[in-house]
């Protein structure tokens, strides 16, 4: 038989692999700044992800296991940022990000797209993320957000927007489920 896949590989777009598994399970931050793609086999990864470049992430399930992508409390899963940044996110779970600091860097726990970049969630579910804007997902300055056949649910906000916060942003969301979330104003998403 196959062996069970334990791994995080990202292929750039030359098809070159590099083991990203020990960024993903010491939760050391990690910047991709080239195109390609990251597969994360199922299990929980310690995951701290910025990305500046046009990267698909891609959940691999097996056996009813899920890929869970978990910020450990320590910071955003995901950001993406920049005009040359776009980011595909399929098949995983985004937990327990926790998005800290100033202005921006307290936004999206989950995930966080600013400054022109664009993402697209697809069957993702964006669970119990804390931030001060936009528990589950932030897009601000001029990210392009698109959700689908997605479940946002027990995402936290301080202030504003707890599943999804949106400012200055173009978001498309189409079967999205959100629930049970919580924040001062707009528990489940506000828009500026």
């Amino acid at each position: 038989g196959s062996r069970p896949c334990s791994s995080v590989t990202f292929v750039d777009a030359s098809g070159n692999r590099t083991d990203q598994t020990e960024a993903f399970q010491t939760g050391k931050e990690l910047l991709l700044d080239q195109p390609g793609r990251l597969e994360v086999c199922p299990g929980t990864w310690f995951a701290l992800v910025t990305v500046h470049a046009a990267v698909k992430v891609l959940g691999t399930s097996g056996d009813r296991t899920e890929t869970l992508l978990s910020g450990g409390d320590a910071g955003s899963v995901l950001v993406v940022e920049g005009p040359s940044a776009s980011l595909t996110v399929e098949g995983v779970v985004l937990e327990r990000g926790a998005a800290r600091g100033e202005r921006n860097a307290a936004s999206g726990g989950g995930l966080r797209c600013t400054d022109g970049a664009s993402a697209t969630l697809h069957d993702v579910v964006v669970r119990d993320n804390f931030a001060y804007d936009g528990g589950g997902l932030y897009a601000g300055s001029g990210c392009t957000l698109l959700v689908e056949d997605s479940i946002l649910e027990r995402n936290t906000s301080s202030d504003d927007g707890g599943a999804l916060r949106l400012d200055d942003s173009v978001a498309t969301l189409r079967n999205v489920v959100v629930r049970q979330s919580r924040a001062k104003d707009g528990g489940a998403v506000i828009a500026w």
